[in-house]
């Protein structure tokens, strides 16, 4: 965990500064604000949870592993702070029997609070399938709930990419998405609105699930990131 360079939080102070101007015999008086130095941590986020009694305002930057980003303890918690941040999970190969409901493939526990009223969750998943007409099944899950799915199937289709949003609805326990349709991975849905009530003042969990109608195909997930925009 180290120290890096200074990112004003602190109040200013002036300090001021006299200005000959030769010939002219013009002297002019102005005052520059000086910020005072302030400091962020840079380290993982095990290590930003593992800091003691932070001050309200310390900002943390996390630049590798889980959570990456910009967060700000205040007073209580360390929350998302100017802009998204993101998280990455490793590849994954799914192969075997049918499966006969959906099959949980990756998961991220959202902590307490980061979302806000108004934030958003995007997750994006590409990857490889068998190319073959039998059914491909890619679902968002938010708090247990099914918030969205596409489908795929056809012969030369050999790979996926997935993109869902799940925004919180003006409140911390509602939630809307794209509707439950069968339009494969198109902005435009067959569905009306799909909502939720979520409560995400409280840690909640949000998960990419697959399933493949077909034994001895195969589904690999060969990237995956979630991405959290708090408000």
């Amino acid at each position: 965990m180290t120290q890096a360079s200074a990112y004003p939080v602190a109040t200013p102070t002036n300090s001021d500064f006299t200005l000959g101007i030769t010939g002219a015999g013009i002297v002019k008086k102005f005052s520059i604000p000086l910020i005072a130095a302030s400091r962020w941590i840079e380290g993982t986020y095990a290590e930003m949870l593992a800091v003691v009694t932070p001050a309200t305002n310390q900002l943390f930057m996390i630049t590798s592993g889980n959570w990456q980003g910009l967060f700000r303890y205040d007073g209580a918690k360390w929350l998302p702070y100017g802009g998204g941040v993101r998280t990455f999970t490793d590849p994954a190969t799914f192969t075997g029997a049918a499966d006969t409901a959906l099959n949980l493939a990756k998961q991220v526990v959202i902590p307490a609070g980061w979302m806000g009223t108004k934030g958003y969750l995007q997750i994006t998943a590409h990857g490889r399938h068998t190319s073959s007409a039998n059914l491909k099944t890619y679902a968002l899950q938010f708090g247990g709930q099914v918030l969205g799915y596409s489908q795929t199937s056809g012969v030369g289709c050999f790979g996926y990419e997935y993109r869902r949003r799940v925004w919180n609805a003006n409140s911390a326990s509602a939630q809307v998405a794209m509707g439950l349709g069968t339009r494969s991975f198109a902005q435009e849905e067959d569905n009306p609105e799909r909502t939720a009530t979520v409560d995400t003042t409280v840690n909640q969990t949000i998960a990419f699930s697959i399933q493949k109608d077909t034994a001895g195909e195969s589904i690999s997930i060969d990237g995956f990131m979630l991405e959290l925009y708090p408000s």
